[in-house]
């Protein structure tokens, strides 16, 4: 069933990868999909954030999911830029100026 896949990855995204500050909407998501797919096959329960059909739900919650994953790549590749931005501070100039050199020569004149 894809719901309990759909719980199953948001309890392990909310827990092991998320933020405390973004974990909670992952979280309510976890516990309306675990509801949703708990009740009774010919119950006619309301879909969860008035959603129109099961199979919309479905796909929203999934989308939802995915965009939660991808926030969270961004944090880590913000983080590790973070750590080597003192490095880069450093030696980037240096770097620069050789490429520079490199490129156009070591006397290159503006024509301005």
């Amino acid at each position: 069933n894809i719901l309990r896949v759909l719980v199953r990855s948001g309890y392990l995204l909310a827990n092991y990868l998320e933020s405390a500050a973004r974990a909670p909407t992952t979280r309510e998501l976890i516990d309306c999909a675990e509801a949703f797919n708990s009740r009774p096959q010919n119950d006619n329960l309301d879909i969860p954030y008035g959603i129109e059909s099961e199979e919309m739900f479905a796909v929203a919650s999934i989308a939802f999911i995915l965009h939660k994953v991808e926030l969270c790549q961004m944090d880590i590749s913000n983080y590790k830029l973070s750590q080597v931005a003192p490095l880069l501070h450093l030696v980037g100039h240096e770097y620069e100026r050789k490429h520079f050199q490199k490129m156009y020569g070591e006397h290159s004149s503006s024509t301005i």
